[in-house]
């Protein structure tokens, strides 16, 4: 019983402790009055897009896609960009950065996916990756491999 009691008084103070820890971080926050009633400036962002975003090749023969990266909210800086699939006969080649100067809307490049001969028929996938500072993002091609005629 001394045990148990001994337990609930450590707990009830560990609990008064958080919940004051918790109100005195919490306070300057809940202090702050707004300045003003517009919304806060969006972060600058980018997005990328791919067009096509489905093709057909023909085993040993190459296609080229065009890779849009655009500003969102004033995005500026370098973006780091790759390709990579998901078969070894195929292969995916871009430059490996783009450069979105102050004021510019969109960035387009080219990829250029090459099959070779003895690719088996199938649907296999090419990943587009950018990454620029902290942000990130993604666009799929699916690609439907053919054999020649």
């Amino acid at each position: 019983m001394t045990i148990l009691k001994q337990s609930t008084k450590t707990l009830t103070a560990i609990a008064i402790a958080v919940f004051v820890i918790c109100s005195a971080l919490a306070l300057p926050a809940l202090a702050q009055t707004p300045t003003s009633t517009s919304k806060p400036t969006p972060a600058p962002n980018f997005h990328i897009t791919a067009d096509p975003t489905s093709l057909t090749i023909v085993a040993g023969t190459k296609h080229t896609v065009a890779i849009t990266l655009a500003s969102q909210t004033k995005f500026a800086g370098k973006v780091l960009t790759s390709a990579q699939t998901s078969n070894v006969g195929i292969v995916a080649k871009m430059p490996p950065a783009v450069l979105f100067q102050k004021g510019t809307t969109s960035v387009t490049t080219t990829l250029t996916i090459a099959v070779s001969a003895k690719t088996l028929p199938g649907h296999y996938k090419v990943l587009v990756a950018a990454m620029g500072g902290p942000l990130s993002h993604s666009v799929v091609i699916d690609v439907k491999v053919i054999s020649k005629p």
